[in-house]
């Protein structure tokens, strides 16, 4: 076998040669080749190789080994522009790409872009992710711009030194306003979420409900914790005095010092809580199309399919942490 591909090699190279020979002889290039069977490109390489090389120029050369490619950016050009990126979070493949040749690395954005994919780091989200599990594990303390860009990805973030340990350390409760829908009109969504396990209890009404804070908690916040077999320790709510029992209107805060040792009200000023900010966001994004589907609703038919919805957010809440 050895023998047969040394005589293949050794005839192509007398082929090529005879190819050569017979265009010095003749100077006829097209008919040389077409005599041969070699195409007018061939003629020209092996012409080349065998005026820089002699007979040797004329041999099949071994395949390029699987080397990087001369243009592949090395490690410490990826690493550069990995912790650019991290340090700042919010910048673009342009602006990332502009910062490192002003240090001196010379790469494109889409370079930059692609480096960042490979990494699973291309969008904003994803970087900001990785500054989030960095903090979480002490193994970064965070800049101003790292913080602000976090927290507008993830309203949670702002809350990371104030999350429950465990079920029941700290609870928050707000209200949401979910708009105008057809066949019911405003309505309002009374949402307790606990900071540890991230999990969710919703309940809608209409504004003039005044009691709903009262009833999300008697209907299922306290029924869950007691299947926890926990109690409520600190809540942070925004809930105002007007909600309460309907033989009491106002005693919502005195209905919740019966279980819950602390309270800490919301003051009108500060920005509304990260979880329940985030948890907002995704129930809008959910409500748009639900709401887009069907011409009229009733509350009953709207608080049972946003039910189902959050009892698929709590099961990936759980799941995650």
């Amino acid at each position: 076998m050895a023998a047969l591909s040394r005589w293949r090699r050794d005839d192509a190279v007398k082929r090529r040669l005879r190819l050569l020979q017979q265009v010095e002889k003749t100077g006829n290039i097209a008919a040389a080749c077409r005599e041969l069977g070699f195409a007018r490109s061939q003629y020209y390489t092996w012409k080349r190789r065998f005026d820089a090389e002699g007979e040797a120029g004329l041999r099949a050369r071994p395949p390029i080994p699987k080397s990087p490619h001369p243009a592949t950016t090395t490690k410490k050009v990826d690493g550069a522009i990995q912790d650019l990126s991290i340090r700042h979070p919010s910048w673009g493949c342009v602006k990332l790409a502009e910062e490192l040749r002003r240090q001196g690395i010379s790469v494109s954005s889409p370079t930059v872009q692609k480096i960042l994919i490979k990494y699973k780091a291309g969008k904003r989200k994803e970087r900001c992710a990785f500054v989030e599990g960095m903090v979480g594990a002490k193994l970064l303390t965070p800049t101003a711009e790292q913080i602000a860009a976090c927290e507008r990805v993830n309203p949670r973030f702002r809350e990371r030194e104030k999350t429950g340990v465990l079920p029941g350390y700290r609870v928050v409760q707000d209200t949401i306003r979910i708009g105008k829908v057809k066949g019911i009109g405003p309505v309002l969504a009374q949402v307790v979420i606990d900071t540890a396990t991230r999990y969710v209890w919703l309940f809608l009404h209409l504004p003039s409900d005044s009691h709903a804070a009262i009833d999300v908690f008697e209907r299922k916040v306290r029924p869950k914790f007691k299947t926890w077999d926990r109690g409520i320790i600190l809540l942070e709510t925004s809930a105002s005095r007007r909600y309460g029992r309907r033989d009491k209107p106002n005693d919502y805060h005195e209905y919740v010092d019966e279980f819950t040792r602390q309270i800490f009200p919301d003051p009108p000023t500060r920005r509304r809580n990260g979880f329940i900010e985030a948890f907002a966001k995704d129930l809008k994004k959910m409500l748009e199309p639900l709401l887009r589907r069907r011409r009229r609703w009733s509350l009953e038919e709207l608080q049972a399919a946003v039910e189902v919805w959050v009892a698929d957010y709590n099961r990936k809440a759980e799941k995650e942490n």
